[in-house]
């Protein structure tokens, strides 16, 4: 039982560094609505587990990367995503930034309970941890959400459309990536998840710099007559934020600590047994 929490703890802990990244870069939601994002995601998993035993679902090759692992798994965590953005919306206006780094989170849920059973079937398989770790260490349902989750407030700016391309794209690129690992040497795969890792930072940034969510960050380093310009441009709604607090998460940071350091992987722990279990 012992190698099963180590799994866990290792399958959280390899996304938690990333997840601080983006808190630290954007400062809206807050902490505790994407710590809920991530929850979210993990519950994701037994969603797909769930539609995939209602019919016949490919398992290998194009069709099982573009069809299941593309089509089935992204379009879960997009509807998960724009559901809980719709909630969200309710408080304050989401844009590109903001709708982004909660299906970043989302798909770090969902990835972490993935993780967990990749390691244990490496471990059931005889291989080292080191190289399971290794392969695991690309958070492509992370960088999936980075890249695709800024279309998502398009949709919520009523041109639903815009979902429709944030699944399309998101297919194709965890389409492509599932059928370059299946096949390809290790360093194409990672150079393969890390462009697309590249791709979803650099969107997230050029967000991120957008956003009325970050002004007062970017206006601190203008010169004066620059930031009024800025401030300017976007309006009452810019100037509002500008002098308002910044979200706060009304959870103490010691809670925070405490679910992601134990409860957490202790989640994952229970939903990748259930899942294994099941299938």
């Amino acid at each position: 039982m012992g190698e099963y929490v180590r799994a866990a703890y290792l399958a959280v802990g390899l996304l938690l560094p990333l997840l601080v990244l983006l808190r630290l870069i954007h400062p809206y939601p807050s902490t505790q609505d994407l710590a809920l994002s991530f929850l979210l995601g993990m519950g994701g998993t037994l969603l797909v587990l769930l539609i995939r035993g209602i019919g016949t679902w490919p398992s290998g090759g194009l069709s099982g990367a573009f069809l299941t692992a593309g089509a089935l798994e992204e379009g879960v965590k997009l509807t998960l995503a724009l559901l809980f953005l719709r909630r969200l919306e309710v408080e304050a206006r989401i844009g590109p930034a903001e709708a982004a780094i909660v299906l970043a989170c989302l798909g770090a849920g969902f990835e972490a309970v993935e993780d967990f059973q990749y390691l244990i079937g490496g471990l059931s398989q005889g291989i080292p941890w080191g190289e399971v770790v290794a392969a695991r260490a690309l958070p492509m349902h992370l960088a999936l959400g980075l890249a695709c989750g800024g279309y998502l407030a398009g949709a919520l700016a009523g041109r639903p459309w815009r979902f429709l391309l944030s699944w399309v794209l998101a297919c194709a690129l965890h389409g492509g990536f599932n059928s370059v690992a299946g096949s390809a040497t290790f360093s194409l795969t990672a150079g393969y998840a890390g462009g697309v890792a590249l791709w979803g930072l650099s969107s997230f940034f050029i967000w991120h710099r957008r956003s009325p969510w970050a002004l007062r960050r970017r206006l601190s380093h203008m010169d004066p007559w620059e930031a009024a310009q800025e401030a300017h441009s976007l309006g009452w709604n810019g100037m509002a934020l500008l002098f308002s607090e910044k979200a706060r998460s009304p959870a103490a940071w010691w809670v925070l600590a405490l679910g992601v350091g134990i409860l957490y992987p202790l989640l994952v722990l229970g939903l990748g047994l259930l899942m294994e279990a099941v299938v």
